[in-house]
């Protein structure tokens, strides 16, 4: 039997899974065709984001090339998101990855516009995240679009991240390429999304993947000891804040770009341990004991956060001690904190994308 400390906890992965495409209709507004900003706990929708529904579609996608159903229409769902709000180039970077995912033609348009944003003097002020989106983008529309002109981009955009984006010491991304005021203080999704996309590039250049290993290993040396994923980090290799610990980094995020990096260096069950203990802080380990996925609620909840006002004050004076003398101000602990009782559907999207096909991958050996 195996080691109980090191097995799936018991919301397990096609726990997991069916519970995402369970919630997810419940997170659709029919009369706008997109799925909303967020669920308050008594199952309130608030507002639409487009964004939101394109990371719904490439995890909706990966669910259907696993064989699970959804009643979604994954091409309405594009051409609605195409009206709405896409103002950065991580939105035209999803537009361009889901367009890829489901062979529409108008992707041309799309890389365009992409590139465009690239090529201007706006990279040096683009956070990781909107990076790390972009590359995707540019990798799916690249191979699965069959358009060669997508990789040349791609290589042009992973030769700026390597140059201006790795911290050479800890090897953690800083939060943008410019010297911005915010450049050594990124979060944990700068991390998460540039890991992500390195690693779908990786077949390209070798670089690219060994430089997704080195955060992931800078990243684990990080984790809090109840599993969970602290949110700011100073590039040069400590954490600034803790909070808030979100579900979403726990269960879906860090797990597609560790699951992408253990695939890109041929080694899948790379990064089982911390991606295990992950998961268990959904499952009552985190410092409240508390059970973060309610299914009676139909809610997966957003995370632990400090209460109001503490949160500002500790996240200001924290990042202000980091900045003068490299240590923050306060500890993890030190001001109550309580559950964020809300959901937003890109978690699930996520989680579809990061486990479906991949089920059977972390669980435990009989």
């Amino acid at each position: 039997m195996s080691d109980q400390r090191n097995s799936i906890p018991r919301h397990g992965i096609r726990e997991l899974i069916w519970m995402a495409l369970d919630i997810l209709p419940r997170l659709y507004c029919p009369r706008q065709r997109l799925f909303c900003s967020y669920q308050k706990s008594d199952g309130e929708r608030v507002g639409v984001s487009a964004r939101y529904s394109l990371i719904c579609a490439i995890g909706l996608h990966r669910a259907t090339q696993a064989g699970y159903g959804h009643p979604f229409d994954l091409h309405a769902l594009y051409e609605q998101a195409a009206h709405g709000h896409l103002t950065s180039a991580a939105d035209t970077g999803l537009m361009l990855w889901v367009g890829s995912l489901i062979g529409r033609k108008e992707n041309p348009e799309i890389y365009r516009d992409l590139t465009g944003r690239l090529n201007s003097r706006d990279i040096l002020k683009m956070t990781g995240m909107e990076l790390g989106l972009s590359l995707s983008g540019l990798v799916s529309y690249g191979r699965q679009g069959g358009a060669g002109e997508g990789l040349s981009s791609a290589k042009k955009l992973v030769e700026f991240i390597l140059a201006r984006c790795v911290h050479p010491r800890s090897h953690l991304f800083y939060h943008t390429g410019g010297r911005t005021l915010r450049r050594t203080f990124p979060n944990f999704a700068s991390q998460v999304y540039l890991m992500h996309g390195l690693a779908q590039y990786a077949a390209e250049d070798s670089r690219a993947v060994q430089t997704a290993i080195n955060c992931a290993e800078s990243l684990c040396s990080l984790q809090r000891p109840d599993g969970g994923w602290p949110w700011l980090y100073r590039a040069s290799g400590s954490v600034v804040e803790d909070y808030e610990i979100y579900s979403v980094h726990q269960d879906a995020m860090l797990p597609m770009a560790f699951l992408e990096v253990g695939k890109a260096s041929s080694d899948p069950h790379r990064y089982r341990e911390p991606v295990v203990r992950g998961l268990r802080w959904l499952n009552r380990a985190n410092e409240l004991q508390f059970d973060m996925i309610d299914r009676a609620a139909h809610i997966v909840h957003r995370s632990i956060r400090r209460r109001a006002p503490f949160q500002k004050v500790a996240l200001g004076l924290n990042t202000l001690c980091s900045f003068f003398v490299n240590h923050p101000l306060f500890s993890s602990s030190g001001f109550p904190v309580e559950i964020n009782r809300t959901d937003r559907p890109y978690h699930l999207g996520w989680i579809l994308y990061a486990w479906c096909g991949r089920e059977d991958l972390f669980e435990p050996e009989i």
